[in-house]
């Protein structure tokens, strides 16, 4: 699971998911995605991304890099196509 905020509002949600996904047996990581090594992103099969704009619906400082790296243009198209995932998408406050 990897969170992306600047006011903890997704990082207090991911953990929350977390916590619901221990309870079901699972076993989930949660991280921020400044913390995750993008570059596995096409190996990786599962992620539930939650994400909370900030300032007037602009991303966080904590998913630049991820998102510079889903619009190079050099990744290939279908690079991603074996990931599932989830996106939870949140305001700031």
């Amino acid at each position: 699971m990897l969170y992306a905020t600047q006011t903890n509002t997704a990082k207090n949600a991911a953990e929350e998911i977390g916590r619901e996904a221990v309870k079901r047996s699972l076993k989930p990581t949660v991280m921020s995605m400044d913390e995750f090594p993008i570059r596995l992103l096409p190996v990786t099969s599962l992620i539930v991304f939650v994400i909370a704009t900030t300032g007037d619906g602009e991303p966080p400082q904590t998913m630049l890099n991820a998102w510079k790296f889903l619009l190079r243009k050099d990744l290939p198209p279908n690079s991603l196509v074996n990931l599932k995932f989830s996106v939870f998408g949140l305001g700031d406050s």
